[in-house]
């Protein structure tokens, strides 16, 4: 039995396409409230006029009104250097630019904008200075909005660079059966591959492994995507294809909390958010330093859910707590990295490697934050430039809790390696491929397994653990906290290096309300009487 679907052209080109998208925008416009949710209309400062017939000058305006249709291209620069705007040749671009000029992805995307009836699109390399980071940065801050009031954003999907095309097109096979005395036409195509949330990495859609196609999906009002064989359809409420087998909307959740009529559940927001970071740092990112500035416009819309809170180079401070309790976990030929300089080292943004948190990790529908035991004394990061949600220079968190110091014991067996600490064993983890029991203790640095072993080899490295939190798995409570280095110890200075898990079971029999009676007097790793202290973690 053969999977079937919508016949479709097999032609991205064609009118019966064009047909398609157009009904599709036609039923949005008219029956989605959500994708008519619109904020604060900050407009491009540039756009390229396009015109709505076939001229071969296409310029570079910065005179769009505010309530002019406009559509972004969504694509992939490549090794094959773009065409781009710089301050040397902004005039040029202002005066026009020849059709022919283009790659011939920003060529195809002209023409469908034209064949839409709009007369402006927005693509970043030629839309910013590329060579003026005052701009750069500048338009990087207003990301959220270049994307949320857009009429449609145009999606290279299948493109891997500038010159591919959007434009696609694969024949069916075709074929007539008589046999039962009836004539049947009989068509067949290779399997469509869709851009589903499943098969972010590694995806054979060459867009969807970059990282900063995640926010412009999320963001876009409404996505057309241009696949190898047919267009696919994305919305704030739908999601369909011509072949009628794409239903499947990127992240759900959080595309619904930001673009509700209905006031956010700031709890539910938060757990969207760190499902969001754990999919979006899977993805690909040509500079380490875009990290922060790929997530901006995200950023920027979940902060105005929730304008009172603040965001601290890629966390929350309302929560914080949960915030924290991340860790590396590498993919693929990934190792854990931490280049210098891009971010505090309390922050996710400081590994170069997919992240997960815990909640998620442990089941977000089970897990529950019971008692953070520090205190946040003060919460700052430096920005570079005025982008608040964009790349930081610094951060550092000052908080007040206990501060165990960390005598570390190796024991590796064929299982792995084992540390204790205060005498309590903690499977130790580099590496994501390591299965380790759900219920036991265990200590995940955020180092390669060799420069966490140089490290210990310093006498001069002092590691400490800061008690974080006590929260509730579907095994039964665990504490946390962070495991530091000391690099001041006169000014009590100190660098997340991991993450450390002890777990504190109880029987399925005892009621929850009264489980820690059952392990209250034992002891914990990360509680020491008289160990409170002010530290600042950078």
């Amino acid at each position: 039995m053969f999977p079937t679907g919508r016949k479709n052209s097999g032609d991205t080109r064609s009118k019966s396409s064009l047909h398609w998208v157009k009904q599709c925008i036609e039923r949005c416009l008219n029956n989605h409230s959500r994708c008519h949710r619109t904020f604060k209309r900050i407009m491009p400062t540039r756009v390229l006029d396009v015109g709505l017939n076939d001229g071969k000058i296409i310029k570079l305006s910065d005179s769009i009104l505010r309530d002019d249709r406009y559509v972004c291209l969504s694509h992939c620069w490549g090794n094959s250097r773009a065409l781009l705007t710089t301050k040397e040749n902004l005039q040029l671009h202002r005066d026009g630019i020849h059709f022919d000029m283009f790659p011939r992805t920003f060529q195809d995307a002209i023409t469908f904008c034209r064949s839409l009836g709009v007369r402006y699109i927005w693509i970043d390399s030629l839309c910013i200075i590329q060579n003026d980071a005052l701009d750069w940065e500048r338009e990087s801050g207003i990301m959220a909005s270049i994307y949320e009031n857009s009429y449609v954003t145009v999606s290279a999907t299948h493109s891997p660079n500038s010159h591919t095309g959007c434009f696609s097109s694969r024949p069916f096979f075709s074929s007539t059966d008589s046999s039962n005395g009836q004539r049947h036409h009989i068509y067949a195509r290779p399997q469509i591959v869709h851009p589903n949330n499943t098969v972010w990495k590694f995806h054979t859609l060459p867009l969807m492994n970059r990282g900063w196609v995640y926010q412009e999906r999320i963001l876009s009002p409404r996505v057309i995507h241009f696949g190898h064989q047919e267009l696919a359809w994305e919305c704030r409420e739908v999601a369909d294809c011509e072949c009628s087998e794409f239903s499947e909307r990127l992240h759900v959740q959080l595309k619904e909390l930001i673009y509700t009529t209905k006031k956010p559940d700031h709890q539910a927001v938060s757990s969207a958010w760190r499902r969001a970071v754990q999919e979006y740092t899977i993805l690909d990112l040509t500079l380490p330093s875009d990290r922060l500035p790929a997530l901006s416009g995200l950023a920027q819309a979940v902060l105005r859910l929730n304008p009172s809170d603040e965001y601290l180079a890629g966390l929350w401070r309302h929560s914080l707590s949960i915030d924290l309790l991340w860790f590396v976990s590498p993919q693929g030929n990934t190792t854990p990295m931490r280049p210098s300089g891009y971010a505090p080292s309390w922050s996710w943004v400081s590994v170069s490697c997919p992240v997960k948190f815990v909640d998620i990790f442990e089941g977000d529908r089970e897990w529950e934050l019971i008692e953070s035991y520090f205190q946040l004394v003060d919460a700052r990061c430096t920005s570079i430039g005025t982008n608040t949600t964009g790349e930081v220079a610094s951060g550092q968190l000052v908080v007040s809790g206990t501060t165990v110091p960390v005598s570390i014991e190796w024991n590796t067996t064929a299982r792995g390696s084992t540390v204790h600490i205060r005498g309590i064993p903690f499977t130790y983890v580099d590496h994501s491929d390591l299965e380790i029991d759900s219920r036991s203790n265990f200590f995940r640095v955020d180092l390669r397994k060799e420069d966490f072993q140089k490290l210990l080899q310093d006498v001069e490295n002092k590691i400490y653990c800061l008690r974080v939190s006590r929260c509730k798995t579907v095994f039964g409570e665990r504490e946390y906290g962070l495991a530091l280095r000391c690099i001041d110890l006169d000014h009590q200075v100190y660098e997340r290096i991991g993450l450390m898990a002890e777990m504190r079971m109880f029987s399925s029999s005892v009621d929850y309300k009264d489980a820690t009676d059952v392990w209250g007097s034992s002891p914990c790793a990360f509680a020491i009487p008289n160990a409170q202290r002010t530290i600042t973690i950078i």
